[in-house]
């Protein structure tokens, strides 16, 4: 997942850059780095509770 939302971030901002310079609108390329900012999000916390989880466990073996 952090690998398509580096993807969606690298893709949205070229054409970012091309609607810029084109005078179009830049809706489209900032929903795609949005969408890209929380994929990256997304598996970054889903790392973070893993570890959270797993830490949790080995403190509380009996």
């Amino acid at each position: 997942m952090k690998k398509a939302g580096y993807v969606c971030i690298v893709l949205g901002s070229i054409s970012l850059l091309g609607c810029i310079l084109g005078g179009t609108s830049v809706f489209g390329p900032l929903f795609w780095i949005a969408v890209g900012i929380a994929l990256i999000h997304k598996a970054k916390s889903k790392v973070k509770s893993a570890e959270e989880l797993k830490e949790w466990e080995n403190n509380n073996k009996i």
